[in-house]
């Protein structure tokens, strides 16, 4: 059986308006024709407050189990006018149930219940013998009305839902997308420092060796050596300093990535 979980919660606010007025138009419509105790029709009385609330109570119960709620309502709307009350005051339940059927937007049980009740409505106004042909159509579209409107109601939700199950997709893979061109700046720069560390410390070895073997023999060029060192050293420094300036700015693109100098041999 299908189960709705308050299928008013997720109603717009121009439904739920659509919703208050049907509603009130048929309290007035009901309190309007046919007044208590006229020659038309049995006056309210505790059976009919007790088949109001009975319609009221399976109302309720079609927000949780609407199959079965508006199934109830059937019952209790065939015995009021079958017990000779004429009040339209019944109506209101009744079509707030089948409106939650049309609500589940289960076809099956829709077609299901929703003929049965066509079916009922008719045997009853031909037994009855003094229902129009219009009062039987009005009945019918009444009930057919109210299944419909369900069923928009359902296919805006779901349309809505999936809109934003979209939506939140979208965002993911942007998110997704943003990670990984953060990983492989990242990535980049880590490359960069290291490029720099190891030509530049490769190049500041060799040159220490030259320094170191120059002083034992009494060579010259030591130092030419040291000030290559000490230049060598000085430029990793800058480009160190360049890459930690890039990552507190944000600005983590490879292309911006400074260049090694020929000093640094990079």
């Amino acid at each position: 059986m299908s189960v709705m979980r308050g299928p008013l919660r997720g109603l717009p606010l121009a439904d739920r308006a659509v919703f208050v007025v049907v509603g009130a138009l048929v309290v007035i419509a009901s309190l309007a024709s046919r007044p208590e105790g006229s020659a038309t029709g049995r006056g309210l009385d505790v059976i009919a407050v007790a088949l109001l609330a009975a319609g009221v109570g399976f109302a309720a119960l079609a927000a949780r189990a609407a199959a079965m709620g508006a199934l109830g309502t059937l019952v209790v709307i065939m015995v009021w006018y079958g017990l000779g009350y004429r009040s339209g005051l019944i109506n209101l339940p009744f079509l707030i149930a089948f409106y939650l059927l049309g609500a589940t937007g289960d076809r099956v049980r829709q077609l299901a219940v929703g003929g049965l009740a066509v079916a009922l409505s008719l045997i009853g106004m031909l037994a009855a013998g003094n229902e129009s042909a219009s009062s039987a159509a009005a009945a019918i579209g009444w009930i057919l009305a109210a299944i419909l409107f369900g069923q928009v109601t359902h296919d805006r939700r779901a349309l809505i839902a999936e809109l934003e199950d979209r939506a939140a997709r979208a965002e993911a893979d942007r998110d997704r997308e943003a990670e990984r061109r953060v990983a492989e700046s990242r990535l980049a720069i880590a490359r960069d420092v290291h490029d720099v560390l190891a030509h530049t410390v490769s190049l500041m070895t060799v040159q220490a060796g030259v320094a170191q073997d120059a002083l034992e023999h009494g060579r010259d060029g030591a130092d030419k050596a040291l000030q290559t060192i000490r230049s060598a050293g000085r430029d990793a420094l800058g480009e160190i300093r360049a890459l930690v300036s890039m990552l507190r700015e944000g600005s983590a693109s490879p292309d911006n990535a400074p260049v090694c100098t020929t000093e640094t041999a990079c």
